[in-house]
């Protein structure tokens, strides 16, 4: 969606990656893929501060 024009947010902790056998417990992959938004695609956010921000435009 950043390719047509959106601003595109991902929320942190209501992501999950393809987890393997040795990485699932420590949820590596998920936690690889979440910085690799931050760092290269946009922004992100938690589920806490983006039901604040939904309820601040009440």
């Amino acid at each position: 969606m950043r390719g047509r024009g959106y601003n595109t947010i991902l929320v942190r902790d209501a992501t999950d990656g393809v987890e393997f056998p040795d990485t699932l417990e420590a949820k590596w992959a998920t936690e690889l893929a979440v910085r690799e938004v931050e760092q290269v695609h946009g922004f992100s956010t938690s589920t806490a501060d983006f039901y604040a921000a939904c309820t601040a435009l009440d």
